[in-house]
């Protein structure tokens, strides 16, 4: 992985994503990892309840499956908006970012090579 301090690989679509930028740049297969593993949490979590309380297990492994897919999805869109993953279609779609030295690891490195 790489970390904020390391040159993009990819061209960058957005230096400072904020979420709405995240979430609207999202894949379709983003969004089925997130339907999918929360649907996945329905007969999970009815399978590991007790009976008198399989319906709590499993709204709480539908959220958890939730909560974890969606940081995966944000997290791969997040890297592919800041260069770190291939992006050809959010380049395509949003088109690439071309002031270099505003990006946050130009600027680290500015201040380190003082």
């Amino acid at each position: 992985m790489a970390t904020i301090n390391e040159a993009p690989i990819y061209d960058v679509v957005n230096p400072d994503p904020s979420i709405r930028d995240v979430l609207s740049a999202m894949r379709p297969a983003d969004w089925a990892l997130v339907v999918g593993c929360t649907l996945a949490g329905i007969p999970i979590g009815f399978l590991m309840g007790a009976p008198g309380i399989r319906r709590p297990i499993m709204m709480h492994a539908v959220w958890v499956n939730f909560s974890g897919s969606m940081g995966v999805g944000v997290g791969l869109t997040t890297y592919r908006l800041l260069g770190f993953k291939e992006n050809k279609t959010e380049v395509r779609r949003f088109g690439a970012f071309r002031k270099m030295e505003d990006m946050p690891y130009a600027r680290a490195q500015q201040v380190w090579d003082q």
